[in-house]
């Protein structure tokens, strides 16, 4: 009794003789079938490297596009510098107006004298 696989090729080669392929023939077609069973499996790699990558260039996607969204130019820069020293001259400019405020507050109060105790 033949099994399965002995089965298989003896199928095979009854085919091959009918339609009058050569041994080197039939050694192509052979070769041609194995490439062919060979596909499912390379393709099954392929789609587990994609499925393994796909995350990650999602992600790296999302991060770019996330990056692009916040990202200050250089007039903003420019523009928040500028508006930064503004506000510093007007914080000194009312320091300065505030210590000359004191210094005539006190120049013009009576000088005062002490107590003997």
């Amino acid at each position: 009794m033949l099994t399965a696989r002995e089965a298989f090729k003896a199928g095979f080669l009854a085919r091959c003789a009918e339609d009058g392929l050569g041994p080197g023939q039939a050694h192509t077609l052979v070769k041609a079938a194995l490439g062919l069973t060979d596909l499912p499996d390379m393709a099954g790699k392929a789609g587990l490297a994609l499925a393994g990558t796909a995350p990650l260039m999602l992600g790296g996607g999302l991060g770019y596009l996330a990056a692009k969204a916040t990202d200050a130019d250089d007039t903003d820069a420019t523009d928040l510098k500028r508006r930064e020293l503004i506000d510093e001259y007007v914080r000194q400019a009312a320091h300065l107006r505030s210590m000359t405020s004191l210094r005539h507050q006190s120049a013009a109060a009576p000088a005062r004298t002490r107590r003997a105790y």
